[in-house]
């Protein structure tokens, strides 16, 4: 999903699919894996729009579950994904080059 503003300019985006996270479970999962602003969307009440958007897809495509991985850093990431019902259910090590990130995966049941 993308948001732009009035004048076509892109403000942030939104992208579901499979990722490399294999959740123990028996339910239909699917995965959050982007969910970006540019700085001065922040705060606007966009990235719950997209993340709105992000839900209702699931679920219309008949997935149980929504995952996401997030570093363990980001607490305004992390504060935004619990005010949505993700809970913590592992850790996921996030390679970048030669960095390995402690991110952590999220759940949200739908």
């Amino acid at each position: 999903f993308l948001a732009e503003d009035r004048d076509g300019r892109l403000q942030g985006y939104c992208t579901l699919g499979p990722y490399d996270i294999e959740p123990e479970t028996d339910k239909r999962w699917w995965v959050l894996r982007q969910l970006y602003l540019v700085p001065e969307s922040k705060g606007t009440g966009l990235g719950q729009r997209l993340m709105e958007q992000a839900i209702v897809e699931a679920r219309a495509r008949g997935f149980e579950e929504l995952y996401l991985t997030v570093w363990i850093e980001n607490h305004r990431a992390r504060r935004f994904y619990e005010r949505n019902g993700f809970v913590e259910v592992g850790r996921y090590a996030f390679v970048v080059g030669d960095q390995v990130d402690d991110d952590r995966i999220l759940r949200l049941t739908l």
